[in-house]
């Protein structure tokens, strides 16, 4: 598999090493190592359009913006 990340965009002070990427720490597959990626995933958003319906029932405006914006 293929994954694509792009580079650190700004030198940190003092730093003299490349800008890093998370690729930079994974095994090139020439290199005959088998290495792993974990990753996850987290969303928001599910339910919020419910949750704001209750806030605006109980005249909660700020509540129901909250989480709308959010």
């Amino acid at each position: 598999a293929t994954l694509h990340h792009i580079r650190q965009q700004i030198q940190k002070h003092g730093a003299t090493d490349e800008l890093r990427s998370l690729a930079d720490y994974i095994a090139p597959e020439a290199s005959g190592l088998d290495d792993y990626i974990g990753g996850f995933v987290v969303t928001a958003g599910l339910g919020a359009e419910h949750l704001a319906a209750r806030y605006e029932l109980a005249n909660d405006d700020y509540n129901a913006i909250m989480v709308k914006a959010l």
